[in-house]
């Protein structure tokens, strides 16, 4: 499973770091990224506690830097914000 989710992630990092936050399937791309990198976070931290992986095994994996950009909290209010903008024009 990690091995998994780290191929998905390194598949859309590249597509979303030089594109500017404006069409709205990269917004969605963002916010889904940016999660995946709290989750990855979690999972090696995870994954190096109950020694499923070794430091040099997670270093093998070639992340890059996995620091989320966005606390959790912003991530929420940013995909319930894209949410309830759709609802809120529905309405007016």
């Amino acid at each position: 499973m990690t091995i998994s989710f780290v191929e998905l992630f390194n598949k859309n990092q590249s597509k979303i770091e030089i594109v500017p936050i404006v069409d709205k399937n990269f917004y969605k791309l963002y916010i889904l990224t940016e999660s995946f990198k709290h989750f990855l976070q979690s999972l090696i931290k995870a994954s190096l506690k109950a020694n499923a992986f070794t430091e040099e095994e997670i270093s093998a994996f070639n992340l890059g830097d996995i620091t989320p950009k966005e606390s959790e909290a912003m991530l929420i209010s940013l995909a319930s914000t894209e949410k309830w903008d759709y609802v809120y024009r529905k309405l007016a």
